[in-house]
């Protein structure tokens, strides 16, 4: 393989990525051992940090914080009652401005009607790719 192509193959691999339960309520510390986090790679921990918001800890951290993260998430079933919120048809997550290279913090919202929610979320699925 040339050079040239081992980066390009490298830049296209993913860094770190994470499936953890955001309701988890055993520990405000999720690691895979305790059952918060359900499968990861690079990630040692998640910390609830507040209702919808969690610090992804990287077990190796990023050269520098230009990484890009890319998420979804779930948060129980929509019923089709008209004052049931549709957050699982809405759900974000995004990463909030507070950037490092060792870890990233991520906030889970619902949308109803014109309000935005900050919510836990039972399942987070989330992407890092960088340096």
């Amino acid at each position: 393989m040339t050079r040239a192509r081992e980066t390009s193959e490298n830049a296209r691999q993913a860094k770190a990525w994470v499936n953890f339960d955001g309701t988890f309520a055993t520990s405000t510390t999720y690691t895979e051992a305790n059952g918060g986090i359900r499968d990861a790679f690079n990630i040692s921990t998640v910390t609830d940090a507040g209702t919808g918001t969690y610090i992804v800890n990287f077990e190796t951290a990023f050269v520098n914080d230009t990484w890009s993260m890319a998420g979804a998430g779930r948060f129980g079933l929509y019923t089709g009652d008209s004052n049931s919120p549709q957050i699982n048809l809405d759900r974000k997550v995004a990463r909030s401005s507070a950037i490092a290279t060792s870890y990233a913090r991520v906030l889970c919202t619902y949308h109803y009607g014109s309000a935005i929610t900050l919510a836990d979320t039972e399942d987070v699925m989330l992407i890092f790719f960088g340096e």
